[in-house]
């Protein structure tokens, strides 16, 4: 069997194992990443009318929102002010061990929405992400095994369809619209797949980033000429008795996953 055939077996056979799980994966990042815009379409209590007078204290939020969860002390709680047209949020865990956030008006204090973090639906579809819902000791090779078999994929793709001579150049780049529904299918995923190839790669490298830190870190000891930088590894805080950028706000599936490390869920 020629070289080339060979790669063509290996990209056709990996293309089917990792498929189903990339998709999947790809499909709720990409939902995860217009979460902002999507909440602000289907959740009008993040917004309130801009006031001229000064948002309450956060003592008097805390307040409010553990009106109707007595024991809770205000201590554990996270309180955020996100802006003038914007809900400040209270975060805390219940005595379930269940996350809690809830949006109040910052001006009067009056709650706005209560959400339980474990059944919401950008919390879900994180761990889709993340996990595919399984236990995260195996969803870690799952999803890492799958993510690795696509950049494999990636690669042999690009082997495919590299020209051996220059005049096919062209081809490579041509879409036959006139042929039959088949070669038009072939067309598109060739030229369509050179293009996002490197996207796709960077995307997966990343993604394999996160899922194995490790790796992350052996590639940056190994790029920095073997010297390590221990700033790099300070966590930044936020401090919650001001208005915060959106990039730096805590979301709820931040907070989800604060509260499940500290307080697992109870059977």
């Amino acid at each position: 069997m020629k070289a080339k055939k060979l790669v063509g077996k290996l990209h056709l056979w990996l293309g089917l194992t990792s498929g189903l799980v990339v998709f999947i994966v790809s499909l709720t990042g990409a939902i995860f990443v217009f979460q902002d815009e999507i909440r602000d379409l289907t959740e009008p209590w993040r917004k309130v009318q801009a006031q001229a007078t000064a948002p309450v204290l956060p003592s008097r939020l805390q307040a409010a929102a553990l009106a109707s969860h007595p024991g809770i002390a205000a201590s554990t709680t996270w309180v955020t002010y996100f802006g003038a047209e914007r809900s400040a949020t209270v975060f805390f865990t219940d005595k379930a061990g269940n996350p809690i956030q809830v949006y109040l008006n910052p001006y009067t204090g009056q709650v706005l929405r209560e959400q339980n973090l474990h059944t919401y639906f950008f919390s879900i579809v994180q761990e889709i992400h993340m996990t595919l819902l399984l236990p995260e000791a195996v969803a870690k090779w799952v999803v890492g095994s799958a993510v690795l078999i696509f950049v494999v994929m990636l690669l042999t793709g690009l082997v495919l369809w590299w020209p051996k001579r220059r005049q096919e150049r062209k081809q490579r780049f041509t879409i036959k619209w006139g042929a039959r529904w088949r070669r038009i299918n072939y067309d598109l995923h060739n030229v369509l797949g050179f293009y996002v190839a490197s996207i796709g790669l960077i995307l997966a490298l990343t993604g394999l980033f996160m899922i194995f830190p490790s790796v992350l870190t052996s590639i940056a000891y190994v790029t920095n000429g073997g010297r390590t930088y221990p700033q790099d590894l300070i966590t930044a805080k936020v401090d919650t008795l001001r208005p915060v950028a959106p990039a730096l706000r805590p979301s709820p599936t931040w907070c989800t996953k604060r509260c499940a490390a500290a307080h697992p869920r109870r059977k």
